[in-house]
């Protein structure tokens, strides 16, 4: 009788245990689904980054102008991720993110001061170019914030450098990348392309190109490259450099620079009349010993941005209707060619093309112009996928650049023991889900460097950090009801952000556990 009581309890304790198991299956099912075969094994990558171009203002994503028609066609065959985010507001911590599955504050790449990347620290090119694809970067090689000595050393073994010309060549541009692309697949040479675009960036000038948005004008406003971007240097603009030198020499404006800039800025700022300062100016021009780009920021905002009256909504809305303007050139130059080069292109069925932005840009909404702020202008991005054999599909989750790697890695089927701070999507392509996760933006550290914000679903906190480690919350949105970010309820849910806070230190104690 007591052996016959033992089994039956066996036999109960048994039924639980696979009742059990069939649960956890059922529900490992649902949301994160069992290990199948990669989508597209071995297959090239295409990664298209818009520089500087919101979500908010592209038409694929509800935008109220008609700005990316072509890419809304292209999203009709792909997987199009409504809420995706940028862990920065600024290019060289984004992309760096980007890159490597990190978030900032592990990769530390936040400020272009010559910072090397740790060399344990992979980059997506790398882990791509060790598991036999041929890797090439079409992007500025001279702009600090893709900077090919400090950070982009490894695993890129060419670089196709046309710089700013590219703005008004971007079709060219984009036939040359696709090129290259259909001569490795005839040669069956794995391949991944990185496609750059500053099409989007400010200065948002539309060169010869009636208005398309608007009527209104700020005359003395320049809409043509040449009209910013010359030697001819008057009088007016040597005073003001001369004006704004100390200062930008006291915020750290040249750090990425030369150790001969130094002597330059001396001499500069010492000259004993205006004309010597020119002449200093110009020889340090002709040589590039200092760089280029870095006076070409001062002619921008002395020509350019010094024009617009922030105060003026007509001024606002001028220079957003030549923002959305560039969007819709960008879109008719290069995803208009994308569009008609793969529809008959051989590359198309093994080839991943995913289309991104490293930040975007705000309008005065929030008191700023630019990308200064971590409001979802800023840090709302375009994130499109076209996946060989995948059919249209839209994703409402949350996810962030971070998540990009990964992806790209399970997508093509290189298996690693690669430690990421962002997670494959892969399992919602299968219909599952990612479940309850933080997604985490960092402001910049010139502009706002103690600003991170933490959201947990449609729920957004803006924290302060301390200088004892500790973090002020001081605004909180919940995003459903107030996409826009106007409705600050932190004093009615203090509970809540303290349980986002507490998240958010749990999960970066084990970020640095994990590294």
């Amino acid at each position: 009788m007591k052996q016959v009581v033992i089994k039956m309890r066996l036999i109960i304790l048994l039924s639980c245990m696979v009742t059990l198991l069939g649960l956890i299956i059922c529900n490992y099912r649902y949301t994160i689904p069992l290990k199948k075969a990669p989508f597209c094994k071995n297959c090239n990558v295409l990664l298209i980054s818009l520089d500087t171009c919101s979500a908010n203002h592209m038409s694929v994503y509800g935008y109220g102008r008609e700005t990316t028609p072509n890419l809304t066609a292209l999203s009709h065959d792909g997987i199009l991720f409504e809420n995706a985010h940028a862990n920065a507001n600024w290019t060289l911590p984004s992309h760096v993110s980007i890159f490597t599955g990190l978030y900032p504050f592990i990769h530390k790449i936040t400020r272009d001061d010559g910072s090397y990347l740790n060399l344990f620290l992979l980059l997506l090119p790398e882990v791509l170019q060790k598991n036999g694809y041929e890797t090439y970067f079409f992007a500025p090689k001279q702009e600090a914030n893709i900077p090919p000595i400090h950070v982009y050393n490894r695993g890129i073994a060419h670089w196709d450098d046309m710089y700013w010309d590219y703005r008004q060549n971007e079709k060219t541009y984009l036939l040359k990348a696709l090129k290259q692309l259909d001569d490795n697949s005839k040669n069956n040479k794995k391949t991944f392309i990185f496609y750059h675009t500053y099409a989007c960036h400010g200065p948002y000038l539309i060169e010869n190109q009636p208005l398309l948005y608007t009527d209104n004008k700020i005359p003395s406003l320049p809409l043509k490259d040449v009209e910013v971007f010359n030697k001819v240097l008057t009088d007016d603009y040597y005073n003001y450099l001369l004006k704004i030198l100390p200062g930008a020499i006291k915020n750290g404006d040249f750090r990425s620079a030369p150790k001969k800039i130094e002597t330059f800025l001396y001499q500069l700022q010492h000259a004993s009349n205006l004309n010597e300062a020119k002449q200093i100016y110009m020889d340090a021009w002709e040589n590039k010993f200092w760089g280029e780009t870095i006076f070409s920021d001062y002619q921008e905002n002395f020509r350019y941005w010094n024009k617009i009256n922030t105060k003026k909504i007509e001024d606002v809305l001028y220079i957003q209707a030549l923002y959305d303007q560039r969007i819709h050139t960008m879109d008719t130059e290069l995803f208009a060619t994308l569009r008609e080069v793969r529809s008959t292109a051989s590359w198309s069925n093994n080839t991943i093309i995913i289309i991104t932005a490293d930040h975007g840009e705000e309008f005065m909404d929030h008191g700023y112009l630019s990308h200064k702020t971590l409001y979802e202008s800023n840090v709302h991005i375009p994130f499109i996928a076209l996946i060989p054999g995948m059919t249209k599909k839209t994703i409402n989750e949350h996810i962030q650049s971070v998540d990009m790697t990964p992806t790209i890695l399970d997508l093509v089927g290189i298996q690693n023991s690669f430690s990421f701070d962002g997670i494959s999507l892969v399992p919602l392509l299968y219909g599952g889900s990612l479940g309850d996760r933080l997604i985490l933006a960092e402001g910049q550290p010139d502009a706002q460097p103690d600003l991170l914000t933490i959201r947990e679903g449609d729920w957004k906190l803006f924290v302060h950090k301390n200088p004892d480690k500790t973090f002020l919350p001081y605004e909180l949105y919940d995003t459903k009801s107030d996409p826009g970010e106007h409705i600050n309820v932190l004093v009615s849910n203090i509970d809540k952000a303290k349980q986002m806070i507490q998240k958010y230190n749990e999960l970066k104690e084990n970020l640095f556990i994990k590294q």
